[in-house]
């Protein structure tokens, strides 16, 4: 599977802390190779604490249990607790706070071991306990390629996080666009904010938003995530 690199994209859907937003409809390929993930569903016996804030001190891939695709991972906070994640190859890009309670985590990994899926962005919120189905997923940050078929990407995007469309708010604010099929082009943007539910809205691409998001780059309100192409299997 494969990542993005510019354009805009914006999908509207408010969560509650255990629940997973609608999504956007990128092309079918991309949505079933990168873009798209069931919604995360946390055992309420094992996730339960979401009213305390706890820090990310790491996070860890486990080591291979022996079974087909194995894929985990643990983040430990700074209380020394700890969640396990279904992702393997972990690393923590934002965190998107919630005030007096547990943040919304987005980290990029894979959903399995030895297999050909891409890395994608994972949505979780950062309390103790066991994810035992896959969390909220969005595409990673690059373009994507179709395996075999064809030399040039159908879909690629940017990803900026911080205070990069409005000073008051903390956001993830992916740049998206379709590039095949020729008929199907579009630019739009995808904007991921705690407010303090999880919402996902898509928007379309103005030049207006483009120049707040340059702004706040200059200054030093938003970065960059560094994008990743990838080829879809």
């Amino acid at each position: 599977m494969t990542r993005r690199v510019p354009l805009l994209l914006v999908a509207a859907a408010a969560l509650a802390c255990g629940t997973g937003p609608q999504r956007d409809a990128t092309p079918e390929s991309a949505r079933s190779s990168a873009a798209s993930a069931p919604v995360s569903s946390v055992d309420a016996s094992t996730v339960t604490d979401t009213t305390t804030y706890r820090a990310v001190a790491r996070l860890d891939s486990l080591p291979h249990n022996g079974q087909p695709g194995d894929a985990r991972s643990l983040v430990t906070f700074a209380d020394a607790e700890t969640l396990e994640v279904p992702i393997r190859g972990a690393s923590v890009l934002f965190e998107l706070p919630v005030p007096g309670r547990a943040s919304w985590l987005l980290a990029a990994g894979v959903e399995c071991s030895d297999c050909d899926a891409n890395t994608t962005v994972w949505v979780f919120r950062a309390s103790p306990g066991r994810l035992r189905t896959m969390p909220l997923s969005f595409p990673h940050p690059g373009a994507l390629t179709q395996a075999g078929i064809v030399a040039a990407p159908y879909f690629r995007s940017r990803l900026y996080v911080g205070q990069c469309l409005d000073d008051r708010r903390l956001a993830a604010v992916w740049f998206e666009e379709v590039l095949q099929p020729e008929s199907a082009r579009s630019r739009r943007l995808r904007v991921l904010e705690a407010v303090p539910r999880l919402a996902d809205r898509v928007l379309p691409w103005s030049p207006d938003a483009d120049a707040r998001l340059r702004a706040h780059i200059a200054a030093g309100r938003c970065r960059e995530i560094p994008p990743e192409d990838q080829f879809v299997a």
